[in-house]
């Protein structure tokens, strides 16, 4: 009986040769998605949608594409923290939103200062919708804008 014609390079392999396939196996862990990546993509998804945001205009206000923003929301891509803020920035949440339900993830942060005001003032900064430019500002903006932060920095 006349054996059948392999049909793929893979039905070719020597079993005895499956060391030669060693070399691949960091890349297939590659290739596997990360649940913290995962989490992190499903919440940037769900505010996205609560806010009725599509993925191109998301994409577009930070500078991104479509495609990239999908594959941030499906986890295959892992989000850098530049982008995250980004993202946290347009979608008007702080960026622990979307570590929020995460396993082993801290509830709640302690404050570094106890200064009130600076801490409402960094909230505030942090849910800002828009990245705002400062060097677009008019130079007294400038000026306001550089001794606000300079006051939520110093050492007392």
């Amino acid at each position: 009986m006349p054996s059948r014609p392999a049909t793929s390079p893979l039905d070719r392999l020597d079993p005895q040769n499956l060391s030669l396939l060693e070399p691949l196996k960091p890349m297939a862990k590659k290739l596997a998605h990360d649940p913290v990546d995962a989490h992190i993509g499903s919440r940037i998804r769900l505010r996205r949608k609560q806010l009725g945001v599509s993925q191109t205009e998301l994409g577009k206000a930070i500078d991104l594409t479509f495609q990239q923003v999908q594959k941030y929301e499906i986890g295959g891509n892992r989000v850098s923290a530049a982008t995250l803020f980004r993202i946290a920035m347009r979608l008007a949440v702080p960026i622990s939103f979307f570590f929020d339900g995460l396993d082993g993830a801290p509830t709640q942060v302690e404050p570094a200062s106890n200064d009130v005001q600076s801490i409402m003032a960094l909230k505030a900064a942090l849910t800002v919708p828009e990245i705002v430019n400062i060097q677009e500002l008019p130079r007294r903006q400038q000026r306001a804008v550089a001794t606000i932060i300079q006051g939520l920095f110093e050492r007392r």
